[in-house]
């Protein structure tokens, strides 16, 4: 949680592989934090020898975009820069 407030970030993304009991774990204890908090939240699950993630991709363009509408923010402009991405530790099996 203090990484999402110091990130200033409106939501978070929990993902965790499937099959991994400590991933898992800690995804359902940030799940109870988050869900506290009323902070907006994805959940996505993967199979460690996944080689196709474009089911994700869209989950996450999904929740993105119910975020903005949600808030009536318009949908960012295409930018070249690269984004920068916050990352909470987790545990591989």
């Amino acid at each position: 949680m203090t990484m999402l407030r110091e990130s200033r970030a409106d939501a978070a993304i929990l993902a965790a592989a499937k099959f991994c009991e400590p991933g898992l774990d800690d995804q359902l204890a940030c799940y109870k934090h988050l869900e506290q908090a009323g902070v907006p939240f994805l959940v996505l699950e993967f199979e460690e020898k996944m080689t196709s993630f474009e089911q994700m991709a869209m989950q996450v363009e999904t929740f993105a975009e119910s975020l903005m509408f949600a808030t009536g923010d318009q949908p960012p402009k295409p930018s070249t820069e690269p984004k920068q991405i916050a990352s909470v530790g987790g545990t591989h099996s």
